[in-house]
């Protein structure tokens, strides 16, 4: 099985999910993004709220057990020791996992979730 990374927005379509509110158009930012799978071009949308959950969990996969394993070696190889989210493609089956930074602060409350990395499994 090859292994493969890429940034984030090469995959998604908005990496910056928060709840920052621009006081300019008094409009809240895109809580969505939407991963488009290489192999197939099936589009899988995700909310804020699918990468928050992954601190309440510590290394949860759903990834068949080999293939977790691998994207584990490959992201301690490679220094890439973030939370992660991994989900595999409805149409074509093809494994993935995106690398996460969370962030706090400000005073109005502000956080959200950048995503960092895509990790894919070629088989």
């Amino acid at each position: 099985m090859e292994i493969i990374s890429v940034k984030a927005a090469e995959r998604f379509d908005n990496v910056a999910l928060d709840n920052v509110v621009d006081w300019w158009s008094l409009r809240a930012r895109s809580m969505f993004t939407i991963y488009t799978c290489l192999q197939c071009k099936e589009k899988i949308q995700f909310q804020r709220s699918d990468f928050e959950k992954v601190w309440k969990r510590r290394n949860w996969t759903n990834l068949p057990q080999e293939v977790a394993r691998c994207f584990d070696e490959f992201a301690s190889v490679h220094g890439l020791d973030l939370k992660f989210l991994d989900w595999q493609c409805p149409r074509c089956s093809r494994a993935a996992r995106v690398l996460i930074e969370q962030w706090a602060g400000g005073r109005h409350r502000d956080h959200g979730v950048n995503l960092v990395t895509v990790i894919e499994a070629i088989i």
